[in-house]
């Protein structure tokens, strides 16, 4: 049973891989922007119904660009209008496999403005810094949301506000302080800690020391309980499967296996990240360690 290939695309593993991750550790604003996608959402004011993040990974820094369709002109356009202008001209964007983000106009469109393009493994959001902050923009609109849900865009400015002069956890200062090198006004500043003060040479130092101190302890936690395997070009593999249910069809994802294959290993990308290619030598993609799983014959 456990040379089955049917068996083995159909169970769900009961272990984890040892996957040891690379945390984003930029040393300087602009170094390294994230950015997706949140919504679609109810229609609110103007005809916006999707939200486009813009997190600078280093200062924390939040962007948010509420628009009326997810389209690689719309995200292009905010880009060069104004965060380059207003905020900061990134070094490299990092986004996952959007259809946004992989089309010709948009690498085409950042390399002209001298911005590298960056992609996430295939599924696996987590190694994507602003997916964190998706989960505080969901939080705050079903708090300020719930009795009308396409008032949201009214709420956008001030969670931006919020996000951007409060003390980040991460870096131990204001994001904006970080992004501008300024002082900003918060409310009772006599109540809440203040950030520590020095130039911004100092501060980008602290930063960083402490970024990389938190993604070790993130790391340490992570180790335990995980099994050891080290791919190597060729190897079988399975992939996890994007499974989505179809009314229409009579389609649910319950019943769709968890993973397709086999595919063979093309490239280590790195320690954690691999290329695959199918039995016919096509590209199937990128995947991070935790998202494949051994073939046995």
């Amino acid at each position: 049973l456990s040379l089955c290939e049917v068996c083995q695309t159909v169970k769900f593993p009961n272990w984890k891989y040892d996957v040891e991750n690379r945390p984003h550790l930029p040393e300087r604003k602009g170094q390294l922007v994230s950015v997706d996608f949140y919504g679609p959402v109810p229609q609110g004011r103007g005809g916006v119904r999707y939200l486009f993040v813009c997190l600078d990974v280093f200062t924390k820094f939040i962007r948010l660009y509420p628009l009326k369709s997810a389209t690689t002109k719309a995200c292009l356009q905010r880009i060069m209008d104004d965060y380059i202008p207003h905020v900061v001209k990134p070094e490299t964007i990092l986004s996952d496999h959007g259809t946004q983000y992989t089309s010709r106009k948009w690498k085409n469109g950042l390399n002209e403005l001298g911005i590298n393009v960056r992609f996430t493994p295939i599924r696996n959001p987590q190694s994507n810094p602003v997916e964190r902050f998706m989960r505080e923009i969901g939080k705050a609109c079903r708090i300020y949301c719930e009795e009308n849900h396409k008032k949201w865009p009214e709420l956008i400015p001030h969670l931006e506000s919020w996000v951007n002069e409060t003390v980040s956890d991460a870096t131990g200062f204001t994001p904006r302080e970080l992004m501008y090198d300024e002082d900003a006004p918060r409310l009772f500043s006599e109540l809440l800690p203040t950030s520590p003060e020095g130039t911004s040479e100092q501060k980008a130092i602290q930063v960083f020391a402490r970024l990389k101190k938190r993604a070790e302890k993130r790391e340490q936690r992570r180790q335990r309980g995980l099994c050891k395997w080290n791919p190597v070009v060729g190897e079988e593999v399975l992939a996890e499967a994007c499974r989505l249910s179809d009314v229409n069809r009579a389609i649910t994802h319950k019943f769709a296996r968890p993973y397709e294959g086999p595919f063979h290993i093309s490239w280590i990308v790195s320690p954690t990240i691999f290329e695959i290619f199918d039995e016919k030598g096509r590209i199937r993609g990128i995947f991070i360690k935790g998202a494949l799983k051994k073939f046995r014959r």
